[in-house]
């Protein structure tokens, strides 16, 4: 990742939303649904960032942020740590 450029190191996204449908447990027919707030990331520019398919991520979430960043997978077969952000 380093030495490479990001053309457009900020994106401007819309909060979506999804609806999770709530069905009776014996007969599954829906009861209802409710929704909830989504956020739907794609795009060449997630991996030209580093952030190949099947990637594992750590998300940091703070009063209106989120930082998303990337675990670097080790050899040895132990838990990833945490790839450091470049200043």
């Amino acid at each position: 990742m380093q030495g490479m450029a990001i053309t457009k190191p900020y994106r401007h996204l819309k909060v979506g939303y999804f609806r999770k449908r709530h069905e009776d447990r014996k007969t599954k027919i829906p009861t209802r649904y409710s929704v909830h707030a989504a956020l739907n990331l794609k795009g060449d520019w997630l991996e030209k960032a580093g952030f190949l398919t099947h990637s594992q991520v750590r998300v940091e979430v703070g009063p209106g942020k989120i930082i998303i960043e990337l675990i670097k997978e080790p050899d040895d077969g132990h838990p990833g740590h945490v790839v450091q952000r470049e200043q």
